[in-house]
């Protein structure tokens, strides 16, 4: 779990230094690269602290959506 906490921290970081995309990216990769079986209601809750950094406004971006889009279909998984 540290392993793939610090990848959410590095999106995270992404973001705070103003690299949106690559911080959405990040995440994203990062849901996709796990098995479903790892895909934790603590793993989903991470990834969306990633979304709610982004700025209001930056939330519609397409690698946001993306990033939404994988959220939810590992919810409904």
């Amino acid at each position: 779990m540290t392993y793939i906490a610090s990848r959410f921290d590095q999106a995270k970081c992404l973001i705070h230094d103003g690299d949106l995309d690559a911080g959405c990216a990040s995440a994203a990769r990062t849901l996709l690269d796990l098995s479903p079986e790892y895909r934790t209601p603590l793993v989903l809750n991470r990834a969306r602290e990633v979304l709610l950094l982004l700025p209001e406004k930056h939330r519609n971006r397409p690698a946001a959506r993306e990033l939404r889009d994988i959220l939810v279909s590992a919810q409904r998984a």
